[in-house]
């Protein structure tokens, strides 16, 4: 816990300093997405929270204003968002040719938007739109990964934004179990 507690003090200290290197001067697209019509109106995770934190982020951090892309109904348990959606449409756009210059920037309020997919093949995928030139950044925790990182400050924040998505799979599935459970319970019960 000390050694964690001493990781996740020094990496909000980088994360800030590494954000020198993000590229202001690419599209910012805002990415807002939730699985169900019910968890869109929901508080902090909801569209409108996401929106919420969104917005301070490109405040804070002098963005242009960002594109905003809503992905309702869509899950990102086995990358159907990335696959699928609005979101899907955006990556195969800009994955189809190289980036040059200006690199995009896909905004998340949270790990879990982007996905909830097993954790290796998840920071996996996200190498891959980082490699292409894609800037992608967590606004709720300031994890900012883009290409320009010093080998340090990337290692790093993919060491964290790997925890994140390893805590989004884990929520995923502990629903999936209770839901699954409570069913069960209620047709034992039944019987």
């Amino acid at each position: 816990l000390l050694w964690q507690g001493f990781f996740c003090g020094n990496l909000r200290k980088m994360s800030v300093e590494s954000y020198q290197s993000f590229d202001k001067s690419g599209t910012v697209y805002a990415i807002l997405r939730c699985s169900t019509r019910e968890q869109a109106k929901e508080g902090r995770e909801g569209l409108n929270g996401q929106r919420k934190i969104i917005e301070a982020y490109v405040k804070q951090h002098d963005l242009a204003d960002p594109i905003w892309v809503e992905d309702l109904g869509v899950s990102a348990f086995n990358f159907k968002n990335i696959k699928a959606g609005n979101l899907g449409q955006l990556l195969s756009q800009l994955l189809k040719k190289p980036v040059k210059g200006n690199h995009p920037k896909l905004l998340f309020a949270f790990a879990s938007r982007l996905t909830r997919a097993e954790p290796i093949e998840a920071i996996y995928q996200i190498q891959t739109f980082v490699r292409h030139g894609i800037d992608i950044a967590f606004c709720d925790s300031g994890i900012e990964l883009n290409k320009s990182l010093e080998t340090m400050q990337f290692s790093v924040m993919f060491h964290q934004a790997f925890m994140q998505v390893m805590q989004s799979n884990k929520e995923s599935k502990d629903k999936s179990y209770h839901t699954s459970n409570a069913h069960e319970t209620m047709r034992e019960k039944l019987l």
